[in-house]
């Protein structure tokens, strides 16, 4: 299932530093910073359950470029007619 994610990094984040962070989880569709440092991040998760989201975006609002991270939204796999 893809996770559309807010991310926000920290101020002192470096370019590639944050790109780094990007790669590391699979982030696609990556949109510009907001204001706040944050971005827009669609990432493609098997997780099954809250608990299992929450320690996912635990991980990563540990990491000491990131703020803080948001889930924003869910997109559901389409159904392709054959």
């Amino acid at each position: 299932m893809d996770y559309v994610l807010s991310i926000q990094f920290e101020s002192g984040t470096t370019p590639t530093d944050r790109d780094r962070v990007l790669q590391d989880i699979g982030a696609r569709d990556v949109s510009g910073a907001s204001e706040e440092g944050s971005y827009r991040v669609i990432v493609q998760l098997s997780t099954t359950s809250l608990e299992e989201l929450d320690r996912y975006t635990g991980d990563l609002e540990s990491l000491p470029e990131v703020i803080s991270v948001s889930v924003v939204a869910l997109q559901l796999p389409m159904k392709v007619e054959q």
